[in-house]
């Protein structure tokens, strides 16, 4: 299924299919013990040898995730995450989990990677918890690249932005306007657009081509479920 998807796609004239992966937990007590690492690792090595197979080798940043089920876990009532306290344990456990994805991409000789601590983090009121794990993860890994999604705080009126650049190195926002441009321009590192394609032909055409080439965005991407 997974092959066949990412077939589907390329055919359709994506350049690339940035697959989901991360460093997940496989249980759920809160220990990222052995048997976390060798799920993390087994299901990290399937999806990039998918994505390899089918785009060939691979010539982008691999973004992976981390932190579910180790800073927050998804809360039903909320409809979106939840942070437990910080903790020394919590560090710990994200602090192997993170090695674990690093240490397999090291061995595999993937491209460099970037982190995804957090998404919209601005438009759930956590971002106080993003600054905190990105600014964690920076002092632990100061050469990784670190990334997330921006733009439905920015609409709600948080300074996303502002709040985030000192701890993420790539922003990728789905709202733009020329203010929101100013400002990604003025960081002076490379950003994304994505979500903005709507549902026709038409749209996805204008959003991947025309509208993405004149964002002036490295990265034009679409979530997929």
């Amino acid at each position: 299924w997974l092959r066949k998807t990412l077939v589907d796609q390329r055919e359709h004239g994506l350049s690339s299919s940035e697959a989901a992966i991360g460093a997940e937990p496989a249980s759920r007590d809160r220990q990222f013990g052995d048997d976390d690492v060798a799920a993390v690792r087994r299901e990290c090595k399937r999806v990039m040898d998918a994505v390899q197979e089918v785009y060939g080798r691979w010539r982008f940043p691999v973004t992976f995730g981390a932190g579910h089920q180790i800073a927050y876990y998804w809360d039903k009532e909320r409809n979106w995450f939840a942070f437990w306290p910080h903790s020394p344990a919590i560090e710990t456990d994200y602090r192997k989990a993170v090695e674990v994805v690093l240490d397999l991409a090291k061995g595999e000789s993937w491209p460099p990677l970037r982190l995804y601590a957090l998404d919209e983090a601005g438009a759930h009121n956590l971002l106080d918890e993003a600054v905190y794990y990105y600014g964690f993860a920076k002092q632990q890994w100061p050469q990784l690249t670190t990334w997330t999604t921006i733009g439905g705080g920015i609409a709600m009126g948080h300074d996303e932005i502002g709040r985030l650049s000192s701890v993420v190195d790539y922003l990728t926002t789905n709202r733009f306007s020329p203010e929101i441009a100013r400002a990604l321009v003025d960081r002076e590192k490379p950003y994304g657009v994505y979500n903005g394609c709507g549902s026709t032909p038409a749209g996805a055409r204008f959003f991947f081509g025309f509208y993405g080439w004149k964002t002036g965005a490295e990265q034009i991407t679409q979530w997929a479920y």
